[in-house]
């Protein structure tokens, strides 16, 4: 989010206000109706480069999200969970960032981790939902996966009013034609 921060100022001059008489142009050109579409993708474009030009994706990587993971526990971070000594903990977490979660959970080698946090493989789905981000956090019923849930699937809304039911309001399901 700080890149964007960062480069607003820069995304935003790229779309000046003399473009505007341009996309006018290029609209009464262009069948009127379809021109509309192409300034959205554009600019979310622009974004896009802006992330990728300052390797954000990169810091969603295994490798950076292991060093984030070691630098929690070099400075201090405890995991806690019982049965597990904390070098069990941290590699059993380092592992899951690598692999799919039931490998881990069914893997030898882990054994104590799985059997301490993950606890079975029917269970380790369950016990990474409940506990991982808790844990992670250092607070106990921590709400971060509940809001990241939210961001994923509501859809913000600037600018406009955000819609509004109200007592007698029809909703119309457009994709199966009904109310």
């Amino acid at each position: 989010m700080g890149v964007l921060r960062s480069e607003t100022y820069q995304i935003l001059k790229k779309f000046p206000t003399r473009l505007d008489s341009g996309f006018v142009t290029h609209k009464v050109l262009q069948n009127p109706e379809d021109a509309s579409a192409h300034l959205l993708p554009l600019v979310v474009s622009e974004i896009q480069s802006a992330l990728e030009d300052n390797l954000v994706v990169e810091v969603l990587s295994e490798p950076a999200l292991s060093a984030w993971l070691d630098s929690k526990v070099a400075s201090g971070f405890v995991f806690g969970v019982q049965g597990v000594t904390e070098e069990q903990a941290k590699n059993g977490v380092q592992q899951l960032l690598k692999r799919p979660l039931l490998d881990v959970a069914g893997d030898p080698e882990h054994t104590n981790f799985s059997q301490g946090f993950l606890k079975s493989k029917k269970k380790a789905r369950g016990e990474v939902a409940g506990r991982l981000t808790e844990i992670l956090s250092g607070e106990p019923g921590h709400l971060a996966n509940q809001e990241f849930a939210l961001l994923m699937s509501v859809r913000s809304r600037y600018g406009a009013p955000p819609p509004k039911l109200a007592l007698g309001t029809i909703v119309r399901d457009l994709s199966r034609g009904i109310y």
